[in-house]
This record gives structure tokens, C-alpha cells and sequence, in this order.
């Protein structure tokens, strides 16, 4: 049979052989004639974006007690770190602003960092375990939580990358649906270590999505594990040398400080002797000599009326003077600094001199002294909290101990696994990446 339509111009007109099922004909095929529509464009769909099979959570952090803190800048600290990577993990955050919360996490940790190594260290109690705590992260499958989790390489390296930030120590513990990680050590330190691992980890699975097969997914999350240990590392030895720095300058401040002092006793005690002769030679006068008379002949020009003269008259009665009234407050405040007490004791010296503008103008050396408290105050000191190296060694050391003694069990190293990256293109991608901030800030002037 033949099915016949109205011939449509736009539409094609075709024949379509089909097998005849019935025994009784003859034929073997039967031809069919048909219309087809014309097909509609179907618009395309946006490729949605690949999202990652795991997640990083907190699950627990380390209960801070309040005995341990030593003000309020120590109790708001954390607070302050917490905000700043509860912002690094939200969705619309870019790499940048990412990886820039580790590094001004760390900052903020510094100061923090000085008061808890002097806390620790003097300490009265023997044990060190009552300030250390430990804060775990869970690692489960997001679209089926029955299923096992995945270790990745990235992780343990991430890991790593976080204890050398924020000086602590960690270990996994493998769940039949979930990976546990766990920081132990100084509660504080574990807290922000665990929040920017939780921020790292899903932050590096969400940028790897956007490459395309295993080896440059595998490369790239790598390569930014990698970077992140570098810049821990890079960190650590930059904070050392600071510390370094601070303490050298420190000492040659005091050295200075030290030089002015004598420089400033020499100088009385050499004014000194001219003001008592001064005086001796007045009260042994011949009691012959009437008052209100000069004796013209033994005068002359060169006793009276010379700069010279002058100039050692006023150095004379300035000697006789005390430099500073130790009894005034406004003269020395505790609360700044040596170079700014210093250079406010000369000012105030150099407000209480006569007025010489009656003099002639003569040509005064500039003392010494003065050149160094001004090359003191215009010396760059180091930024640094710590106050010597051995402070820092000492906390880090400290931080070791106090995790050592919180766990009190001794940890074994399992066998290590060799990474091999075969996308190198993608690796260093991961690793230019974690090089996008600069991690030496400029200060402000």
C-alpha cells in the first residue's frame, strides 16, 4: 500500500522500502511514499560545570580556655583569622583572595604567636599539654556519602603545607565512608590550621575541575600542593632572618644609645672644670679694688668683646645646668619608644636655650650625639614581633613539646608514596598559582 499526501513545496518527498510481511503476495518489498517535517533548531544547552565528587568540613575545633589568654588582642585574634578565611571560602572568591587568606592568616598569627611562646615558657606547671588541643576536618563523598572516600596526593601535602604555616602537627585516620584529619598542638594553632586547610583543600578542587582529563586534573592539584609547601617553607626561613635582623638591630640601638650617653658625660664633666676656675679666680680679687672700677690696663681686646669669649661664656653657664629635670613626667614616657624619648629630650634642651640672636653669627659644629640619635630614629628596624631568634626557636621548639605532650602517643610514619606528575604543563600552572601573591607586603611609610 501507498500512502498519498498533498505535495507540500517545502517539505521532501521520499520513498521508503519496507519488507511485506504477508505470504500471500508475491512481492517481496513494498514501497511507501512519506513527507517529513522540517526539523526545528533546539538551542544548546551551557555545559554545566563540573563539580568536585569531595568536600573538606570542620567537624571540630579545640576548646580554647579562658585562663590561657593573656588579653583581649589574644582573645580577638582568632576571631579575626576566622573571619578572614570564612571569606576565602566563599564561592565567589577568587585564587588571588584565596591564597592572599593563608599568608595574612600567618600574619596575624605572629603577634599572637610572641605572647603564647612567653606564656608556655613560664609557665609554672610542668606538664605543657593543658594548652595544646586538637581541631579534626572531615573529608566525605558529597554526592553518595555510603561510598569510600578517595585519597588524593594533594592532601597530605596540603596538610603538611598548613602545620609549617601555623606551627602545629597533623595525622589522617581512615573511615570506611570519610578521611579524618586532625592538627594537634596549641589549641589556637590547630583551630586556624584546620579552617585553612578546610579553605585550601576544597578551593584547589574547585579550580582543578576546569582542566580536562586525569593527568592535567592530577597535575594541577600537585602543583599547587607543591607551591603551597614552598611558600610555607619560604615563610619560615624569611620569618627567621627578620627575627634575626630585629635582634642585631636592637643591640646596636643599645650600643648606640650606650655611646650617646657617655659622649654626654665626657661633655659635663669637661664643662665642669672652666666654671669652677671661673669662679676661684672671681673670690681671689684683690679686697684693694674698688667695686664699679675696671682695672684698664690689665684689660684687653682679646678678654672682652671676641666671639670667642662669648661663645665660651655661654658654653660655661649651659655646663652648670642639668640637662633634665628627673623629677618632670612630660620629659621621658614609658610607653614609647628610646628614639622618640630621645629626640624629645633634645628638642626640649633646645627650647630652654638663651636667645642668641643678639650675638654675632658664629660657627657651631653640629655634636656628634645629635648625628646619632638622627641616624637612629632614620634606621629601618625590623618589623618583626619576635624580639631575638632564640625567642622564636624557642616557640617552635615549645609548639613541638605541647603537641608531643597533648597526644602523648608516638606517631609512625607510613610509607611514602612517590608523586609523579605527567602533565607538566598543568603542574606548573599549579604552581604559578600559588605565586600570584606577593608575600613580602610593602610597608607603608
Amino acid at each position: 500500500m501507498s500512502a498519498k499526501y498533498p505535495y507540500h513545496p517545502p517539505f521532501k518527498k521520499f520513498i521508503i522500502s519496507t519488507p511485506y510481511l504477508s505470504r500471500n503476495t508475491t512481492s517481496a518489498y513494498q514501497q511507501t511514499q512519506c513527507h517529513i517535517l522540517p526539523r526545528i533548531p533546539v538551542p544548546m544547552r551551557a555545559k554545566k560545570q563540573r563539580q568536585p565528587l569531595q568536600r573538606a568540613t570542620v567537624i571540630k575545633t579545640a576548646q580554647v580556655k579562658p585562663k590561657d589568654s593573656l588579653g583581649s588582642l589574644d582573645r580577638g585574634v582568632l576571631i579575626k583569622i576566622q573571619k578572614c578565611l570564612s571569606r576565602a571560602r566563599h564561592k565567589s572568591t577568587t585564587e588571588s583572595e584565596a591564597k592572599a587568606a593563608l599568608f595574612v592568616a600567618q600574619k596575624l598569627m605572629a603577634p599572637y604567636n610572641v605572647s603564647q611562646a612567653d606564656l608556655v615558657t613560664n609557665s609554672d606547671y610542668g606538664s605543657k599539654a593543658q594548652y595544646g588541643g586538637v581541631s579534626k576536618v572531615e573529608i566525605i563523598n558529597v554526592k553518595n556519602r555510603t561510598r569510600r572516600v578517595i585519597k588524593k596526593a594533594f592532601v597530605h601535602k596540603s596538610a603538611k603545607a598548613m602545620c609549617t604555616f601555623f606551627d602545629c602537627q597533623c595525622f589522617s585516620t581512615d573511615y570506611e565512608t570519610s578521611i579524618a584529619w586532625s592538627f594537634f598542638g596549641i589549641a589556637e594553632n590547630t583551630v586556624t590550621a584546620a579552617i585553612a586547610f578546610e579553605m585550601a583543600h576544597n578551593k584547589i578542587l574547585d579550580w582543578a575541575c576546569s582542566y580536562k582529563g586525569g593527568s592535567a586534573t592530577f597535575s594541577y592539584r600537585v602543583g599547587v600542593a607543591d607551591g603551597l609547601v614552598s611558600m610555607a617553607n619560604c615563610e619560615k626561613k624569611i620569618e627567621l632572618e627578620a627575627a634575626r635582623k630585629k635582634e642585631l638591630d636592637i643591640i646596636a640601638a643599645k650600643e648606640r644609645k650606650a655611646g650617646m650617653e657617655r659622649e654626654r658625660k665626657l661633655q659635663r664633666l669637661h664643662k665642669g672644670p672652666s666654671l669652677a676656675l671661673d669662679i676661684g679666680e672671681s673670690d681671689g680679687q684683690s679686697e684693694d679694688e674698688m667695686p664699679g672700677f675696671l682695672d684698664i690696663d690689665s684689660m684687653s681686646d682679646e678678654s672682652y668683646g671676641s666671639p670667642e669669649s662669648i661663645d665660651n661664656l655661654n658654653l660655661n653657664t649651659r655646663g652648670a645646668l642639668a640637662d633634665f629635670n628627673e623629677n618632670d613626667e612630660n620629659v621621658v614616657d614609658l610607653t614609647r619608644s628610646v628614639e622618640v624619648n630621645v629626640d624629645k629630650i633634645i628638642k626640649r634642651e633646645s627650647r630652654e636655650t638663651h636667645d642668641f640672636n643678639s650675638i654675632p653669627s658664629l660657627s657651631v659644629k653640629q655634636n656628634p650625639s645629635d648625628n646619632d640619635s638622627s641616624s637612629v630614629k632614620s634606621e629601618d628596624m625590623s618589623n618583626s614581633p619576635w624580639m631575638s631568634e632564640t625567642q622564636l626557636v624557642r616557640f617552635r621548639a615549645t609548639s613541638v613539646q605541647v603537641a608531643d605532650e597533648y597526644l602523648n602517643i608516638k606517631l609512625r610514619m607510613g610509607k611514602t608514596r612517590t608523586v609523579v606528575t605527567r602533565n607538566y604543563s598543568a603542574y606548573r600552572e599549579g604552581w604559578k598559582d600559588s605565586e600570584k601573591i606577593d608575600f613580602r607586603p610593602r610597608r607603608l611609610e
